[in-house]
């Protein structure tokens, strides 16, 4: 078992990404875990996926080569998001 740092790279940057979730409350009162995702296509070879936290600042980004990589990193971005951070927040959310 590895005792590095996190891994470099895609996953890496994916895994910063989903630690972006955050406890949000809606205008109805409900609160519920928030993932503030945006990809921004200028253009091929310039495809940026970032994450921002509740006070807007960008938490990683993330470079791709063309949309359907950055669909296959955002997917899982937010299957990392769900697995490590939003069940936990989920379950200490008032019902």
């Amino acid at each position: 078992m590895s005792t590095g740092n996190e891994p470099k790279g895609n996953l890496g940057h994916s895994k910063a990404m989903a630690s972006a979730v955050y406890a949000y409350t809606s205008e109805r009162g409900n609160t519920y875990p928030r993932l503030d995702l945006s990809i921004s296509f200028r253009e091929p070879k310039h495809i940026r996926i970032r994450t921002t936290d509740e006070h807007g600042h960008v938490v990683d980004t993330l470079g791709c080569n063309d949309i359907a990589e950055a669909i296959v990193w955002a997917g899982a971005t937010i299957r990392y998001a769900e697995t490590m951070y939003a069940r936990p927040i989920r379950n200490k959310c008032p019902d």
